[in-house]
Order: structure tokens, then sequence, then C-alpha cells
């Protein structure tokens, strides 16, 4: 399949750990960071060029994690994601990672590509860098943590997570929606709108995007008036229950 995006002039290759690499993720979520990955760096490569998926485990050390932003120190597996194409300058390297921010002309990207490998890797607790040289190509490092590195929620912790939230006797007039939205109005939009008629409206938002990529204008908090997604139905009437009380 992955072949087949990109195309017949784009040599593909695989350099996979000759050993089983074992961490706790979303298997969809690991297709849509591998698919996003590969279909930018098609496209930067327009008349064709290499690219190389390569798989590992990784110590990363305290000197590891003072280069890598939100990494800690542990056993990791990484995804590494090389292609030969156009590069991304060093100005535009700092904001790739943002929503709608692209590097590509206009009408040629929605700029979420990069956004998207971002989310699902922060929501399962990883880490993601990127090296690139104009004209000489781009290499991605997608970081989560190994199996035997996940902390696994206690007895007590479970119990927890299991007792419901309290009810109450109010009746709800309350918005809970996405901030990106695929056509028309955007979710902060909407509930601007909403709040005309009822300044009174509590809003919960949520996102596929961490709440300070997601909400840079918003404050958003998590738990609070955001919640990342994927969520459980317990963390979603956990955050109605902590909106109406606020």
């Amino acid at each position: 399949m992955l072949q087949r995006i990109l195309g017949e002039d784009v040599r593909f290759q695989l350099n996979l750990a000759s050993h089983s690499l074992l961490t706790r993720a979303v298997a969809g979520m690991l297709d849509q960071i591998l698919l996003n990955l590969i279909v930018n760096s098609r496209d930067a490569m327009p008349d064709g060029g290499q690219l190389t998926i390569e798989t590992t485990d990784r110590m990363l050390s305290s000197a590891d994690v003072a280069a890598i932003p939100d990494a800690s120190e542990g056993h990791y597996v990484c995804l590494r994601v090389t292609d030969s194409g156009s590069g991304i300058s060093p100005q535009q390297l700092p904001r790739i990672f943002e929503p709608f921010y692209t590097t590509k002309e206009p009408g040629k990207g929605t700029g979420l590509g990069f956004a998207t490998v971002f989310g699902i890797v922060k929501q399962h607790g990883g880490c993601v860098t990127v090296d690139s040289t104009l004209g000489e190509g781009t290499t991605f490092h997608v970081f989560l943590r190994a199996d035997d590195a996940v902390a696994l929620p206690s007895a007590a912790d479970a119990a927890t997570a299991a007792a419901a939230p309290k009810g109450g006797t109010e009746t709800i007039r309350l918005l809970f929606t996405d901030i990106v939205m695929p056509v028309g109005t955007s979710g902060r939009d909407l509930a601007g709108l909403l709040r005309e008629r009822d300044p009174k409206l509590r809003v919960i938002f949520t996102s596929g995007y961490s709440a300070d990529i997601a909400g840079r204008e918003l404050s958003l908090r998590e738990g609070q008036n955001f919640i990342s997604k994927p969520s459980t139905t317990q963390q979603l009437l956990e955050a109605v229950r902590r909106s109406l009380d606020a």
C-alpha cells in the first residue's frame, strides 16, 4: 500500500528491527502517523527519490532528553522516516507542527498532516523530532515508550476510575464540540455564536490535538473545558460534572 502511495519513481526501503518492539498504542492511530509522514515525504519528492522507514529501540539519557522537547529518560521504540526530498527551511522548521501551517503552495496542503502526527504522538506519551536540510531531505523521529516503561494503573487508580461521577439536579444546557470542523464554522465560532444567545452556556471543547496546540487562543485546560481525543465515557462525564460545578 505504501509503495502505491509513493509511486513508481520513489525507491522504498524498509530497515526494520530484528527483534520485536513492544509499545502500547492505538493501531489505527499509528497508521495515521505513518501515512501522514509518507504522504508529506512523497510531496517533497515530485521528481522521485528515496524513502526509508526504520524501526529500532533506544534508551534516552539525560543528555538526549535535554535536546528533545517533552521527552523523559527511559526506554523507547523509535520509528524513523527519511526522505531525499526538498527539505524544510530553518525558518519554517519550528512551526511545522502547528495546525494549518503548511510549507506547500496554496491549495496543495491543509497544514494538518504534521499537526496530526504531533497530536497522536503526544496522546501516547511520546515525542517527535525532525531533522531537515534544504535540498537534501528530511528525517522524522517518532519516540513511543517501550512497553516495559509504560506505567500501569494501580488497583486503587482502577477503583477510582471506575467510580461514576456524582449526579446532580441540573437541566444541562451545555455545548460539547470539536475545535476543528471539516467544513464551515469552527468549534470556537460555534461557541461564540451560541454564547451570544446564552452568555451562561458552559462549553467543553475536544480535539485530536493537544490543548496547547489546538487552543492557542482559547485558554484550554485539560479536564476542565477541554478533552483530548480519544477519550473515555468516564473522562467525558467527569468533565461535564466539573464544568457544571465551576
